[in-house]
């Protein structure tokens, strides 16, 4: 098998212990159906090989059923299911992918995007410490049960990786001892305030992760 293939496609595996003309047909099917870029399925003498880099499966799923029905051959099923067995790949447009469906997508001309498109407010006229610090001692590995500014505040700056919260709707929700009904300018002082503690403790390089109704 051509070893490009094998760089650029995901490499399964079936094994076999004979293969016979109706298998042999049914697999040339396959392979005439599906670009080489999408799936190639080779014999070997004592397996079968799948190399798949996207695929659409609905449509793999289809023909092999008529081919079964056709030919009454199983191998296609088994085919099938080892492909399927895979569950870590991407979709797009209706396709799953194989290979490099995690990469990282990368921006072309950041900085010339940076200049056109602005800071955000919080940016603005801050110059970040890029000094990482590390939290109190009593404080790691611990739950903490409190109000989310007073205890921010007991951290020092640079010392969380990750932020992630779900601040109140306060669209009057029950929340037992905690209402949901505040003035606006008071959820949003309170709210505001505690944001600002997120960003002082968060690392740089860090993460905030805000959960919220997109209301």
């Amino acid at each position: 098998m051509n070893e490009q293939f094998r760089q650029t496609h995901r490499l399964l595996s079936l094994p076999v212990q004979t293969i016979n003309e109706i298998d042999r047909l049914c697999i040339e099917q396959l392979n005439n159906t599906f670009n080489r870029q999408e799936l190639l399925i080779d014999i070997q003498p004592d397996k079968i090989e799948i190399l798949v880099r996207v695929i659409d499966f609905e449509k793999l799923q289809s023909l092999v059923a008529k081919l079964t029905k056709l030919y009454r051959s199983k191998l296609l099923t088994r085919i099938v299911e080892v492909i399927d067995a895979v569950k870590s790949y991407g979709v797009k447009a209706g396709k799953r992918y194989y290979v490099d469906f995690a990469g990282e997508r990368k921006v072309k001309d950041r900085s010339a995007k940076e200049l056109r498109r602005g800071k955000h407010y919080y940016a603005n006229d801050h110059n970040y410490n890029t000094t990482n610090n590390q939290p109190p001692a009593t404080m790691v590995d611990q739950i903490i049960v409190g109000d989310a500014q007073q205890v921010l505040q007991q951290l020092p700056d640079n010392c969380v990786d990750l932020v992630f919260t779900s601040p109140p709707y306060n669209f009057g929700l029950d929340y037992g001892t905690t209402p949901d009904d505040q003035r606006w300018d008071d959820y949003f002082t309170k709210l505001f305030a505690i944001f600002a503690e997120c960003i002082r403790v968060v690392k740089w390089g860090g993460r905030i992760a805000i959960n919220v109704q997109p209301l």
